[in-house]
């Protein structure tokens, strides 16, 4: 009474379902397929409707026979693709249980140590070989952890190299000195020559970041920043004035450079 039920639904959604046969008697289960009541008429040799006994097993198996994968043709065109009652699984669990209805597997969370190689970069991705998704009888598939590099508050990469902005008062700048540098090996100290202006880069080798492949570390690069002092006292500004008032042009040579420049400019 099931079997005839199912078929007399089947008949008033105007379908069929179809099996690849080797005889009319018996189900090989190649593969399945819906076809519509007015292309029965067309059907290729060797596809038959089943019998009532080996279509309670079609159903037990899901539409696919068991194998799997269902074929779909409308006309000259056959497309294959996952059976939609067993999934690709093959099988049609009866009564799944509450937690995987019927799919196998469980959602859990799950921590996972990641080693990270010296000289990764924004973009890199690590494998985890075996920690992916498991298929429906197959075996479990790969992680890719996808790297973000986060933003550091001192330097900046770009490729291999670091870049870094060195602030110095204009005494430094002036008279010349040495300025502490932060570096991935720790503290560096950087001389600095007299007459150092803003923007002059300072190159440190093999004190940037290690290539994830092995070629070589890269460079550490220094800019310059001239701070011009701020909050002057009274003292401090006839200082600074007076110091204005004995410099030169021989002093201040880009100043001189640009005023040339600036007046060239106006003069065409």
């Amino acid at each position: 009474a099931i079997v005839g039920a199912v078929f007399a639904a089947l008949a008033a959604t105007q379908t069929r379902v179809l099996v690849r046969t080797d005889s009319a008697a018996t189900v090989t289960a190649y593969f399945a397929a819906f076809v519509s009541i007015a292309a029965l008429a067309t059907l290729p040799f060797g596809w038959v409707m089943p019998d009532p006994l080996d279509a309670a097993l079609l159903i037990a198996m899901g539409i696919c026979g068991g194998v799997g994968q269902v074929r779909m043709r409308q006309g000259f065109f056959s497309v294959q693709q996952a059976c939609p009652s067993c999934r690709g699984a093959g099988e049609v669990i009866d009564d799944p249980c509450r937690e995987c209805r019927g799919s196998g597997s469980q959602e859990k969370r799950k921590t996972l140590s990641v080693k990270v190689p010296a000289g990764v970069d924004t973009g890199d991705r690590i494998r985890l070989s075996g920690e992916g998704d498991r298929p429906p009888g197959g075996v479990p598939g790969d992680l890719y952890v996808e790297v973000r590099i986060a933003e550091h508050p001192i330097f900046e990469r770009r490729g291999g190299d670091l870049h870094a902005e060195i602030p110095i008062s204009i005494v430094t700048a002036a008279l010349g000195g040495e300025v502490e540098v932060p570096s991935l090996d720790g503290r560096l100290q950087v001389a600095v020559p007299r007459g150092t202006q803003t923007g002059k880069t300072f190159r440190l080798r093999g004190k940037g970041m290690p290539s994830v492949r092995g070629h070589g570390v890269g460079d550490l690069l220094c800019r310059v920043v001239v701070e011009t002092p701020v909050r002057l006292d009274d003292e401090q500004e006839k200082l600074l004035l007076r110091l204005g008032e004995t410099l030169g042009e021989s002093h201040s040579p880009q100043q001189t450079s640009w005023m040339d420049r600036v007046k060239r400019f106006f003069d065409a």
